[in-house]
């Protein structure tokens, strides 16, 4: 299988994924943009392991502002703008957020994407 995990998490939660899906291709990222463009440039993955609470804060230089970038933005990519061929099979929602996860489950359920939450539990 191919999987993309979406943790900032690299030294718990990395690892956890890596030991949990050890003989699969893991793809690990732990912002947004880097989730984006892993989504945009790999071949489609069987699943994706997607956190909501990220620390990816990001300068706009326009407005001075400081905005945050969460799980919900990768949602957003996914629905809105990934082609429906390169959409992960299964998405798996680990935050332990309950209220951004369902955000992103809705978001993931209106367009027929298969998708859960499993709060994540370390391997």
């Amino acid at each position: 299988m191919r999987i993309l995990v979406l943790d900032d998490d690299k030294e718990e939660r990395h690892p956890s994924f890596a030991r949990r899906f050890k003989g699969h291709v893991v793809v690990h990222v732990c912002t947004c943009a880097e989730a984006c463009a892993a989504l945009e440039k790999n071949p489609r993955f069987d699943l994706a392991q997607l956190d909501h609470d990220l620390c990816d804060f990001v300068d706009d230089p326009d407005s001075g502002l400081v905005f945050e970038r969460t799980g919900t933005d990768v949602a957003e990519f996914i629905v809105l703008s990934l082609p429906k061929e390169l959409r992960p099979k299964k998405i798996i929602v680990h935050s332990w957020n309950p209220g951004g996860a369902q955000r992103m489950l809705e978001m993931f359920r209106d367009v027929g994407i298969d998708a859960i939450r499993d709060a994540y539990r370390a391997m």
